[in-house]
């Protein structure tokens, strides 16, 4: 038998210390792969990123450089200063012949690069010249939303690039549909004098969808990747890849555009499997990225981060200080690592097959031994006897054991001094009696008493009779009848302090009981010298209760405390005496328990 047994734990072990390999070896082999996995996904994102920006780049330079063109061109400059000539003598820009000369020059250049509008602003910030007659005269859109790149282009005489801004006039997308709030863009060149000396401003208006959002949308790959743009304050300046989710969410109404109407904030959880944030949209906190982005640091994650739909995923990011918006490129955490997931899931797979012919190869060997072991054990039939016996011996010791446990089970839950039911054990019945009767609609009464005086008492005949004077009403308690329903219960909770539980009560019997308890402790005639209640030299005690059978909205502890509450009030009445309790009667009085030295 010894050498079987040492021969199944040999077989055991040696299988334990193969399948442990099995498991370390490819934990390790996971570990590289998602690391490699990883590895390969951050220098894709950034690839991506820096080639969504350098294309941002290159766009901005080629319009840029045609803009400077333009705005060198003899013709340009001539109608410039004879517009800030007529701006100057007050004479109404509409009005101007030259305004006329020079939407007719810059429409067909308009036209050619499918460009959207033009302003001419003098170094007031004022628009001179427009292909809207609505905005001359007025402070101009650029210098209202975007003050600091504009006068870079005044003071630097730089050509600078206007991310998009909400425009002051409708826009239609490439499908020609309105869109609900409209973004517009600028590239804008200073126009000089023979001098040198920037006299106004050349603004084209870019649309942000052909130039802006077309390049990011480039940046979508797989399933779920996104690129998109967005500006210091975490607002989007590009279309989201996601706008029907985005409507399904009510974060966009239907027909409204994402440019300017998504910001870049962080839900707490996902969204799409039905997360209810804590906070109001306005409290939440921008994404990592966006918070990253916009304190003007670029950088990837691939541990994983929320995007504004509360979506898991990894990505890289970058901040453009001299176009002053940020770029970034995402996509979710599950598609990014899904090489590596397949990976692992086949592992799972083939250590799941191994395990399971190892435990089939086990199972035969134990068969082959068991087989063995009945032969032995039929020309033992000795050793079977005194196995036997020995189990015999073990079920009486276990019987024992278990009386023990049931006598250390009663001793848990009973006060040790008085006999009655401890505090943990009562919590323990009002919270299930509570539920039952909450459950079927009947009432729960609670009568809550303590002794009069009773620092006053132990203090005189000392603490020895003290614990005599509890013990004693704890026999009185108990020989009682207060108790009828196996679901009642009387508890010591706490000092000198006890408390019943009637379930299923009305209120003649509770008020019966609770000046039972009253009288028959009074009548148990326990001297007190010490006790200053209405002339008695007996142990006395103040009564508190309530009966309740509207137990919806409260709680437990509520229906404790406000027999507490009728205790207080017995005791401000002179103490020997019974309270019920009265919500019109207690709405001053605080609970008791924050005033122990009313309980002397």
């Amino acid at each position: 038998m010894q050498q079987i047994k040492k021969q199944n734990i040999r077989a055991i072990l040696l299988i334990s210390v193969f399948m442990s390999a099995v498991v370390f070896l490819s934990v390790i082999a996971l570990y590289q792969i998602k690391s490699s996995t990883t590895e390969q996904v951050r220098e894709n994102l950034q690839t991506l990123l820096l080639t969504i920006q350098e294309a941002h780049h290159i766009l901005v330079e080629q319009r840029r450089f045609a803009l400077e063109s333009i705005s060198e061109n003899e013709s340009v400059i001539k109608l410039t200063q004879d517009l800030i000539h007529d701006y100057q003598g007050d004479k109404p820009l509409v009005q101007s012949k030259y305004l006329t000369e020079f939407r007719q020059l810059l429409a067909p250049i308009l036209e050619n690069f499918g460009d959207q509008g033009f302003f001419i602003i003098a170094p007031d910030n004022i628009s001179i010249a427009s292909m809207r007659n609505s905005n001359l005269g007025t402070v101009n859109l650029i210098a209202q939303q975007n003050p600091e790149l504009l006068a870079r282009v005044f003071d630097k005489g730089e050509a600078v690039f206007i991310p998009p801004i909400r425009s002051d006039v409708p826009i239609n997308n490439q499908k020609l549909q309105r869109i609900s709030i409209d973004a517009t863009m600028f590239i804008v060149s200073p126009i000089f004098d023979e001098s040198l000396s920037v006299i106004a401003a050349i603004a084209i208006r870019i649309n942000p969808m052909t130039y802006f959002s077309s390049v990011t949308t480039l940046g979508r790959v797989g399933e779920t990747g996104e690129t998109y743009a967005f500006d210091k304050s975490g607002t989007l300046l590009t279309e989201s890849r996601f706008v029907e989710q985005l409507r399904k969410l009510s974060m966009l109404d239907y027909g409204e555009n994402s440019i300017f109407n998504i910001q870049l904030k962080d839900p707490g959880g996902n969204l799409l499997k039905g997360f209810k944030p804590t906070l109001s949209y306005e409290q939440l906190p921008l994404t990592y990225m966006a918070q990253q982005a916009t304190s003007g640091k670029s950088g990837v994650n691939t541990q994983g981060y929320r995007d504004y739909r509360g979506v898991n995923v990894i990505g890289a990011w970058i901040w453009d200080e001299n176009f002053q918006f940020g770029v970034a490129t995402e996509i979710n955490t599950q598609e990014a690592l899904q090489p590596y997931f397949k990976t692992r899931n086949t592992f799972i797979m083939v250590i799941t097959i191994t395990m399971i012919l190892c435990l089939l190869m086990l199972k035969f060997l134990f068969r082959v031994q068991r087989q063995f072991q009945a032969k032995i054990l039929q020309t033992n039939a000795d050793l079977e006897v005194r196995v036997l016996k020995r189990t015999s011996d073990l079920e009486d010791a276990k019987e024992a054991l278990s009386q023990v446990n049931q006598e250390l089970a009663v001793l848990a839950i009973t006060d040790g001094l008085t006999g009655l039911h401890n505090r943990r054990h009562f919590d323990n019945q009002f919270n299930l009696e509570w539920q039952r009767c909450l459950r079927d609609g009947k009432s729960i009464a609670i009568i809550l008493f303590d002794i009069d005086y009773f620092k006053q008492y132990n203090d005189f005949y000392g603490h020895l009779m003290g614990d005599i004077c509890l013990k004693n009403i704890g026999t009185l308690l108990m020989e009682a009848n207060i108790t009828k329903r196996p679901s009642d219960i009387i508890a010591r909770y706490g000092g000198e302090e006890f408390i019943v539980m009637l379930s299923n009560t009305n209120h003649e019997y509770c008020q019966q009981a609770a000046q039972a308890i009253c009288d028959n402790i009074r009548e148990l005639g326990v001297p007190h010298e010490r006790s200053e209640s209405n002339n008695q030299n007996v142990v006395t005690v103040s009564v508190g209760y309530i009966v309740s059978n509207q137990l919806k909205g409260l709680r437990p502890n509520q229906l404790v405390a406000r027999a507490d509450k009728a205790l207080y009030q017995a005791k401000s009445r002179g103490r020997n005496t019974v309270v019920e309790f009265f919500e019109s009667d207690h709405a001053n009085i605080s609970n008791i328990h924050d005033r122990p030295s009313e309980r002397k």
